[in-house]
């Protein structure tokens, strides 16, 4: 810490300004920290929940295309969500975890990580969110709010999302936390 203030010199004002800006830098780095952080969770939980909204969405939607075994009722469907910037494929399963549609399925995801459930192996900027499609056996005059009636497994929506939009984001995020935190640290320096 002396050769810090014996490079400054030996007057007493380059000495005070250097004590006024390092507490003005570290709490500008941990401010820019802190908003970097918060920044890159909140992107990051904004497509989680995107994904997981449309996989419920579609579950709920797709009983009767499913029950059916109408791929011409689920096309429509994976043709609209598929606009949506986060999402890459859509893919359905039957009850057996077989695949029933698939509009393009993305290199690093294979069948078999569908038919086991398993997307641990999954490239970098992909992750996958599914629901079951389930059909409700409702009788009629059970209309009241305790009786639900059965739910039969009518297959599964897998819902393929991609980070790369979020990760451009994030970029595009510290790149201006950076130049903000620099501006800060020079006016204090100035």
């Amino acid at each position: 810490m002396t050769n810090i203030f014996r490079r400054f010199g030996s007057r007493i004002k380059n000495k005070l300004a250097l004590l006024s800006v390092i507490p003005v830098a570290v709490v500008t780095l941990v401010i820019t920290w802190h908003t970097i952080e918060t920044s890159r969770e909140q992107i990051n939980a904004f497509q989680l929940h995107t994904a997981t909204q449309l996989a419920k969405n579609l579950a709920t939607i797709s009983d009767f295309a499913l029950y059916s075994n109408r791929k011409d009722l689920l096309e429509p469907l994976v043709e609209s969500a598929s606009d949506i910037p986060v999402i890459a494929d859509i893919v359905y399963l039957t009850p057996d975890r077989a695949l029933l549609l698939d509009k393009q399925l993305p290199a690093t995801l294979t069948e078999d990580m569908l038919l086991h459930s398993d997307y641990a192996n999954i490239a970098e900027p992909l992750f996958v969110v599914e629901e079951p499609v389930f059909s409700m056996d409702v009788d009629i005059s059970d209309f009241d709010a305790e009786s639900r009636g059965d739910k039969t497994l009518l297959g599964w929506v897998v819902v393929i999302a991609d980070n790369t939009s979020a990760l451009k984001n994030i970029q595009e995020n510290i790149i201006t936390q950076l130049l903000i935190s620099f501006t800060v640290l020079l006016g204090a320096i100035l």
